[in-house]
């Protein structure tokens, strides 16, 4: 088993969790997996957020740095989604400001994020629901 505090890396085995829950993405196949979840997806995820929050930190203190913020869920809220698969066959560590109803802080702060799938990496950057009067105002 992995470290959960030393970020090691993603292994074949990681993508192929993701390849294999889109094929078979329902709750029987997941319960069976949820080990290989658990070792291959959840514990490298946390240990790559831990070790990038202190660069994240320099860029932006304000940032929600709570592991169970920054960390994307695998169940998939269907109540409001045409897709009623129960499980995401993707995840995502996002750096981010904390939302808050009575500011603008996703809409005038970047976010940061890196998605893993079966067919690999993204990274990315962006703003939420960015407003036009931010005109390209990035916080210094």
């Amino acid at each position: 088993m992995k470290s959960e505090g030393i970020f090691a890396g993603f292994t074949p085995e990681t993508f192929q969790f993701f390849a294999e829950l889109e094929e078979n993405n329902y709750k029987p196949w997941f319960d069976e997996h949820k080990h290989i979840y658990e070792t291959e997806v959840l514990q490298p995820l946390k240990a790559l957020a831990v070790a990038l929050t202190p660069s994240f930190y320099e860029v932006d203190p304000e940032m929600d740095f709570r592991p169970n913020k920054m960390i994307s869920r695998i169940y998939r809220d269907i109540r409001f989604s045409k897709d009623k698969t129960p499980y995401k066959n993707h995840m995502w560590v996002s750096f981010q400001r904390p939302f808050v109803k009575t500011t603008d802080d996703w809409t005038s702060f970047p976010g940061y994020y890196m998605e893993i799938g079966k067919e690999g990496i993204n990274l990315g950057m962006g703003m939420f629901q960015a407003k036009k009067e931010n005109n390209g105002y990035l916080p210094g």
